[in-house]
């Protein structure tokens, strides 16, 4: 979030003092170029370590005229013990099993790859209309109120410090009060409200207002979709399901700008609407499953086991 409130800053000074775009695109280059650097010559990897299987105690017996007799007497007791523990075991897995079955909140009859299907088709809906915004919303400011580089900085650096200050301070609070899913609708309805505003926006005043609600929606709908997606992943598929939702999302932002550019240049407004009407099926989707959602997320499982 820094860099998204330095850079814009520091690439509009960049174009006042030099007035040519060139020299922005080659800082920018040069950035990329001295992170690569810093992660070549900084970042290390964790040490290889081979671990060998401890010998068992009765291997590392000495071969006496009575090992043999010991090296069963061990065998026999360790056989003994672990059909006890074994029987202890039962005992407690069916307590656990029981008390699991009563307390899951019903996650156990819903099905955690619908919801896992679900959070990637919203996420694809959001990560279409921000591409969308990401790409256009500079010309659409320069085409129709004549905006350069030097006024386009500052405003992206403003709405920068907003998305911070609502992810570091209001999200925290919203979601102790809702939960995450309420947020993340909010976050979407937010969302698109200032991709179509934005659309029809000719004046100052309308656009702050879009780049309100945006700063709004943004922060407080991005960290739910991690929350939300491990929390429904079946056991073992947490890093697929969250690499394919990487997946979809960059198949997204390939899309956006292809598609919606070419309506982009037919109508600008038309294509703003377009991009928040697609968040809005991401919003309706989450709507339509959102008791399946919060079905797998930990605080649905505290108030049924509260109640």
């Amino acid at each position: 979030t820094l860099a998204f409130i330095v850079g814009p800053t520091v690439g509009s000074f960049l174009f006042v003092l030099t007035e040519r775009l060139e020299y922005i695109i080659c800082a920018s280059g040069l950035m990329s170029l001295v992170s690569a650097l810093l992660v070549s010559l900084r970042l290390r990897g964790p040490p290889a370590t081979s671990q060998r299987a401890d010998p068992a105690p009765s291997a590392r017996r000495t071969n006496t005229k009575d090992g043999s007799s010991e090296a069963s007497a061990d065998a026999a007791a360790a056989a003994a013990g672990a059909e006890g523990s074994q029987q202890h075991a039962d005992a407690a897995g069916s307590k656990v099993t029981k008390a699991t079955d009563s307390s899951d909140g019903g996650r156990s009859g819903a099905s955690p790859w619908v919801a896992a299907y679900t959070m990637m088709g919203v996420s694809f809906a959001y990560n279409f209309g921000q591409s969308f915004f990401d790409g256009f919303f500079i010309l659409m400011c320069a085409e129709r109120f004549g905006w350069q580089p030097a006024v386009l900085g500052p405003i992206l650096t403003a709405l920068a410090c907003l998305v911070f200050a609502n992810s570091g301070f209001l999200y925290p609070r919203l979601v102790k009060r809702f939960g995450v899913v309420p947020v993340a609708i909010l976050g979407l309805l937010c969302i698109a409200s200032g991709l179509v505003i934005l659309g029809d926006a000719s004046a100052i005043a309308a656009v702050a207002a879009s780049l309100a609600f945006y700063a709004l929606g943004v922060p407080i709908f991005t960290p739910s979709v991690p929350t939300i997606l491990a929390s429904c992943a079946p056991p073992g598929k947490r890093g697929m399901v969250l690499g394919v939702d990487s997946a979809v999302n960059t198949v997204a932002r390939i899309c956006a700008p292809v598609l919606l550019g070419v309506v982009y240049q037919w109508n600008p407004a038309a294509a703003f609407r377009c991009a928040g009407c697609t968040v809005l099926v991401g919003l309706s989707l989450m709507l339509w499953q959102q008791s399946r959602l919060r079905t797998f997320l930990p605080e649905r499982r505290r108030l049924s086991v509260a109640g």
